[in-house]
């Protein structure tokens, strides 16, 4: 029992750990300059939650 509540409320790792993201490189005034690729040869770029349009 006290495995499980332990394994409920401990600290989990970031979603940004399991997942290799792209490097985006800006200009000074916020135009995309260049995107990298992911290890896995995908596109991926974190986006806050609250960016997303619902």
């Amino acid at each position: 029992m006290i495995g499980i509540v332990y394994v409920h409320y401990a600290p989990k790792p970031p979603l940004s750990s399991y997942y290799s993201s792209s490097t985006a490189i800006y200009a000074r005034h916020g135009e995309l300059l260049r995107l990298t690729l992911a290890k896995d040869q995908q596109y991926r770029l974190w986006t806050p939650l609250a960016d997303i349009p619902k």
